[in-house]
């Protein structure tokens, strides 16, 4: 089966996750040229310029980004729900080892994709401004690409998180019974 239809929280986010960085890149880019969000360092030339851009921008796309992937859907409910079925395999406490564990590497996705939204772009894409039109907006994306790619995995854990408490609160219900 593949992976869309396994996880489809993730692509669902990640999509909701572009269309923010598509808004959001041209309006701070705008406020920052217009003089409404102050340069963050004591130079008044284009590197400064660039990089109040590019810490207004990380810090959006990682906030919008977290809202995204902590958005309740039906989604996130269908995927939760494929993940206990998917899980539900072996015993019952393998099957919480089974989602715990996908929940672990799935954070670890998120903070491998934070980290590399709050560093500098790869010095490949400072080089392709040169070969390309346009290339200047380059370094501008690479956290909102990156974003996108913590938004996909963090609404991921948001629903193996959710599996993990439905198979504990189905537990509970069971030995009161």
């Amino acid at each position: 089966m593949p992976l869309l239809r396994r996880f489809p929280v993730g692509f669902v986010a990640a999509g909701f996750q572009l269309a923010a960085v598509a808004f959001v890149t041209p309006v701070v880019l705008a406020l920052v040229q217009n003089g409404f969000i102050g340069s963050l360092s004591t130079g008044a030339n284009v590197t400064a310029e660039m990089e109040t851009q590019s810490s207004v921008l990380k810090g959006a796309y990682l906030i919008i980004g977290f809202g995204v992937a902590l958005t309740e859907n039906r989604f996130l409910d269908f995927t939760a729900l494929h993940i206990r079925q998917i899980s539900h395999r072996d015993s019952a406490f393998r099957t919480n080892l089974v989602i715990a564990s996908l929940l672990i590497l799935f954070c670890l996705g998120i903070a491998g994709f934070t980290m590399l939204t709050l560093q500098r772009p790869p010095s490949l894409l400072f080089g392709l401004e040169r070969w390309y039109s346009g290339g200047e907006i380059l370094p501008i994306l690479w956290p909102g690409t990156m974003s996108i790619g913590a938004v996909c995995f963090g609404a991921t854990a948001h629903a193996c998180l959710r599996a993990l408490q439905d198979n504990f609160s189905n537990l509970d219900r069971s030995d009161q019974d």
